[in-house]
């Protein structure tokens, strides 16, 4: 089982590995003083609950943001395969790191929101 996330991106292939450095460096750098832990077996950034998981798959990274996120920026989403809760990024695409901090920084007001009332 893995315990860190630099655990998990360790885990996968050097070419993997550098886009979920990428991804995680995205994520980061649109939510600081946030908390990073594994979660439902993937990487997760923390702030009084969850604001985003990601993880590697066959073909391409999966960015969690939970479904109002995914309802939020659906256009921005466009050419991507997304379902209610995530979106698919596959690996031969250059990562879409505007939308990706905008669908954080969303979910980082939504938990500072919830927290204040």
């Amino acid at each position: 089982i893995m315990r860190t996330v630099a655990e998990y991106i360790q885990s996968y292939p050097n070419s993997i590995q550098a886009k979920l450095f990428e991804i995680r460096d995205i994520i980061l750098e649109a939510a600081p003083n946030t908390e990073e832990r594994i979660g439902y077996g993937m990487p997760g950034v923390f702030l009084d609950g969850f604001l985003v998981y990601y993880g590697a798959f066959k073909h391409h990274i999966g960015l969690y943001p939970g479904s109002e996120a995914i309802q939020k920026f659906t256009k921005e989403l466009e050419g991507f395969n997304s379902s209610k809760g995530a979106v698919q990024f596959p690996y031969e695409k250059p990562l879409p790191k505007q939308v990706i901090q905008e669908i954080v920084k969303y979910r980082l007001y939504q938990q500072l929101n919830k927290k204040a009332k």
